[in-house]
């Protein structure tokens, strides 16, 4: 662990820099937490390879350290500095950002509406799977999110059905302007109530 006088100083940094973050942060050191950014001691023998094992599995980790220019690039100082740690928790918004925003597959499923204009002649021989799929949107005009949750089926299996559908030409398109509009804007509807709810936390160990 950080030692007491180091995870001090942290906490006191924190509401300095509380008016330049999107959201609240507060340190954990269980280490059990799910965390969105990782705090490692490089000065610790173990840090080294943990730091390197945790960016290998994808977690947005960093390390600190007394002499940080001996470490990689982007190395914290040990004691922390505040506009270092200001830098590391706007990035670790962005990124938490970036992964709540949709694919484009999934920006097409959410504009785009579906509607059967009428029966494709072969449909007897698709998958009795897909034929659930049309009857949802024999009368309704629905996402491709909205038919695979009415028909239980994965997402991927219905856009798969609705491109035969548009190829057959059998299928009328509409776009959803309140969503498109979202999009465009680079959000997607109630991202921030969605997100506003979690406490991000800030994990030290060594």
């Amino acid at each position: 662990m950080f030692d007491e006088d180091q995870l001090k100083a942290l906490l006191s940094i924190l509401p300095l820099i509380r008016k330049y973050l999107d959201r609240e942060w507060r340190v954990d050191t269980d280490p059990s937490s799910v965390s969105d950014v990782v705090v490692v001691n490089l000065d610790d023998s173990a840090g080294g390879p943990l730091l390197e094992a945790l960016v290998g599995k994808g977690i947005h980790a960093v390390g600190c350290a007394r002499h940080p220019r001996l470490h990689v690039a982007g190395t914290l100082h040990r004691p922390f500095r505040g506009y270092e740690v200001l830098a590391l928790l706007q990035e670790g918004e962005r990124r938490a950002f970036d992964r709540s925003r949709p694919s484009r597959r999934e920006l097409e499923s959410e504009v785009h509406r579906f509607a059967l204009a009428e029966w494709p002649a072969e449909f007897r021989e698709w998958p009795k799977e897909w034929w659930r799929i049309l009857a949802a949107i024999r009368t309704n005009c629905l996402s491709a999110a909205q038919i695979a949750q009415r028909c239980d089926l994965p997402e991927a299996e219905v856009m798969a059905c609705l491109d035969i559908l548009q190829e057959r030409k059998v299928v009328s398109v509409r776009v959803d302007i309140e969503t498109l509009d979202s999009v465009k804007e680079g959000r997607r509807p109630g991202f921030w109530r969605r997100i506003g709810a979690r406490v991000a936390n800030l994990l030290g160990r060594r």
